[in-house]
């Protein structure tokens, strides 16, 4: 597997990705497992047409990758509403439109998705963009972190779910709840 995006590599070498935005919309620093040097684990990347049809090719990807990962539902749910997003609210939608998704799995201590979409008007704004029953209140109530970055009329919408010491879930833990 390859490294994947530069925000993950800047984030597995200085420990913070700057630029991106938090829930609340600020600044905040992409808080790291304490195994990350030497780049341990795992890293997944694959670009899809911006095609309904084709989150189901992500959960699928996903599902054989993650295996026996304590947090892989969690995971999977995750990335596959902000596949979805991409498709619906973004560019990637659009007529010849793609979508990247990637991940990178340090087992027994988190995982790290992301999706990169074609770009919209929407303003990041992750929780005010949350609504009841939505795919982004979902991503906020399972990742331990998650933010937003923009580059080049590209987004990337990322969230980090911990994988608990005991092997169970430990859903919606904040990374600031700790």
């Amino acid at each position: 597997m390859q490294p994947v995006s530069h925000f993950l590599r800047a984030a597995a070498e200085q420990a913070a990705v700057p630029g991106l935005t938090g829930a609340a919309g600020t600044a905040q620093a992409f808080a790291l497992p304490r195994s990350v040097r030497g780049y341990r684990g795992s890293t997944w990347e694959r670009a899809y047409p911006g095609r309904e049809e084709q989150v189901r090719q992500v959960r699928a990807a996903l599902r054989s990758l993650l295996g026996d990962c304590p947090v892989a539902d969690d995971v999977v749910l995750a990335m596959s509403e902000l596949a979805a997003n991409a498709v619906r609210h973004s560019a990637s939608g659009e007529h010849g439109g793609t979508f990247t998704a990637r991940l990178w799995h340090v087992p027994g201590e988190c995982v790290v998705g992301e999706i990169e979409d074609g770009g919209s008007i929407w303003d990041g704004d992750l929780e005010g963009s949350a609504r009841d029953a939505s795919g982004l209140l979902v991503v906020l109530s399972l990742a331990s972190a998650c933010g937003v970055a923009a580059a080049g009329g590209r987004r990337v919408v990322w969230f980090r779910i911990q994988c608990p010491a005991d092997g169970r879930p430990a859903r919606g833990q904040r990374a600031d709840d700790r």
